[in-house]
């Protein structure tokens, strides 16, 4: 078994190390970075689906809660946590019709928001779903409970979510 014969097992292995095995290292490589690349987005994503329904809550309850005294530093710290066309919204609101109306009609406002859940999220966009309850005491009168369902955008800016939309949900 010369000539021939004797050279194919040393051709065989010079082939299998110079051409298969650097194939499959550079195949196993690719997947592992794509694996990565994943668990990354997921990872992501979950994080601000998280964060940012906690933060829907917060703001929520934060802008619709206020005492007669102390409405206007309420609300208006509740407006820190807003972005675009709905923070004007929101600051002509409370400027106009809310915070006068507290202070002369001794205006109690609680909310709560008892369930809330993700619509959508990535990085650095959000709608979140959640479930209001709010309780308003005017004066001495009985308080007025008023359960609601709204939709809310959040943009995450600088690292923090801000809430750039806040819509009622209509029951069809």
């Amino acid at each position: 078994m010369t000539g021939k014969h004797a050279f194919e097992p040393t051709r065989r292995s010079r082939i299998l190390v110079l051409g298969v095995l650097p194939a499959l290292a550079l195949l196993l490589t690719v997947a592992a970075a794509i694996f990565k690349w994943q668990v990354a987005a997921s990872t992501g994503a979950e994080r601000a689906r998280t964060e940012s329904v906690q933060a829907a809550r917060d703001i929520t309850v934060e802008m619709l809660s206020y005492q007669p005294d102390t409405v206007e530093q309420q609300l208006h710290a509740a407006r820190e946590k807003m972005t675009g066309q709905f923070l004007g919204i929101y600051t002509a609101m409370i400027e106009n019709a809310v915070i006068p109306g507290a202070k002369s009609q001794g205006v109690t406002a609680v909310a709560e928001v008892p369930q809330a859940g993700s619509v959508s999220a990535s990085p650095d966009h959000a709608e979140v779903l959640l479930y209001l309850n709010q309780t308003v005491t005017v004066a001495q009168k009985p308080p007025q409970i008023t359960l609601s369902t709204v939709r809310v955008t959040m943009v995450n800016e600088g690292g923090r979510w801000l809430m750039s939309k806040f819509e009622p949900v209509v029951p069809q």
